[in-house]
């Protein structure tokens, strides 16, 4: 049987820490209960018909609970960084994809929705309790429709995969990876 094993990484971290250009944000605490998103082994003969959709198999989802505490209340904004893969999605392994849903949101313990930002302001008409990242689409945590400040966020994640068909066709066992990284910034709620 051929064996393909396949794997997303990621790392989560502050804008301090990880990017010297965008120094705003508190130093703030970020955790995701697993820092990997392991798909295990796919082979043709079981998993080329699953899923299949435009020539793609979708490897199904797999959830990520991410928590960031922060030392003072502050406006966050996320981003998740990866290599660009299409509309809302990232590249995994090179031709394969991967989108993240974000949601079940709480902010100091009370229920937020989320909302897009772009060029550092929210977009408040797109408000609801689920939101996919995206290459420019930053998330913040909003109530009542602004965004909200506040010290202790946690969330769910939702990670889904898929791979071309024909990547299924290996003559060993191949590794797939892709890797993404949470960025935290402080907004300017105005």
């Amino acid at each position: 049987m051929k064996k393909i094993s396949l794997s997303i990484k990621w790392l989560a971290c502050v804008a301090t820490a990880c990017m010297a250009f965008s120094a705003q944000a508190q130093e703030c605490l970020v955790r995701l209960d697993q820092t990997e998103v392991d798909y295990g082994v796919a082979s043709h003969e079981r998993d080329s018909q699953r899923n299949l959709k435009n020539g793609m198999v979708g490897l199904g989802r797999k959830p990520l609970s991410l928590n960031i505490s922060c030392p003072n209340p502050q406006a966050m904004q996320l981003t998740l960084e990866a290599a660009a893969g299409g509309s809302n999605e990232f590249r995994f392994a090179n031709k394969g994809r991967y989108a993240v849903a974000i949601g079940a949101a709480t902010l100091d313990g009370r229920e937020v929705h989320l909302a897009y930002a772009r060029g550092g302001r929210p977009v408040l008409d797109t408000v609801s309790k689920w939101k996919r990242f995206g290459m420019d689409a930053n998330i913040v945590p909003v109530r009542d429709g602004k965004v909200e400040m506040g010290k202790n966020f946690s969330a769910k994640l939702w990670v889904e995969a898929r791979i071309p068909r024909e990547e299924l066709i290996v003559k060993q066992q191949e590794y797939f990876n892709g890797y993404g990284r949470i960025v935290v910034d402080a907004l300017n709620p105005l």
